[in-house]
């Protein structure tokens, strides 16, 4: 979502008055035509979709379609797609292996705010985690040996609290010791 600026018109005559609040129109996830049974989660939803002849290479998170406008398309597909698709699934990783992650217990359920089919957590969401045995060495899986890692420690009995979804994902960022080593998480875990 985006603001704009200052009062625009488009090619066709359309104006955007100063202050409208604008998004990509992706009503084509929600469209029955387009995706079956979407309010029952299917996690091999896609997965399908991409054994049908001819769509082999389609369906895929990085992938963009006039159904699929989430990184744009054509031309102005945005070109990090690859990158922030790959970044995201290593953090969701080391989220899941590392980290136990609940609501606040006795808390309200939250209510989260629907815009047409976007959904967003509200800003004082607050989530507990608390730091779990490692059952995998995701950062060292070759050799196996544990080097101090760049994250600040975490107690594995205590849950901790943050306000935000958002802040559970940039644990791994703000609470570094060194803002430079950061990298090394996405990658071999050394220098």
């Amino acid at each position: 979502m985006q603001y704009v600026k200052s009062t625009t018109e488009l090619s066709d005559g359309t104006v955007l008055p100063a202050g409208a609040m604008i998004m990509i129109d992706d009503s084509a996830v929600r469209d029955p035509e387009i995706y079956e049974n979407l309010e029952k989660f299917d996690a091999y939803r896609y997965l399908r979709k991409r054994e049908r002849a001819g769509e082999e290479n389609g369906h895929q998170f990085v992938t963009t379609s006039p159904d699929n406008l989430a990184c744009g398309h054509g031309q102005h597909a945005c070109p990090g797609r690859f990158f922030a698709s790959t970044e995201m699934k290593v953090l969701f990783c080391l989220i899941l292996l590392r980290y136990d992650l609940r609501y606040v217990p006795g808390a309200d359920p939250p209510k989260y705010t629907r815009f047409k089919h976007h959904v967003a957590a509200p800003p004082d969401l607050k989530v507990q985690f608390r730091r779990r045995k490692e059952e995998i060495d995701l950062l060292h899986p070759k050799d196996g040996q544990r080097q101090q890692s760049p994250s600040v420690h975490i107690p594995k009995d205590k849950y901790l609290a943050f306000k935000s979804t958002a802040s559970v994902t940039a644990i791994m960022f703000t609470y570094s010791r060194d803002i430079q080593s950061c990298p090394r998480i996405l990658t071999t875990g050394r220098r």
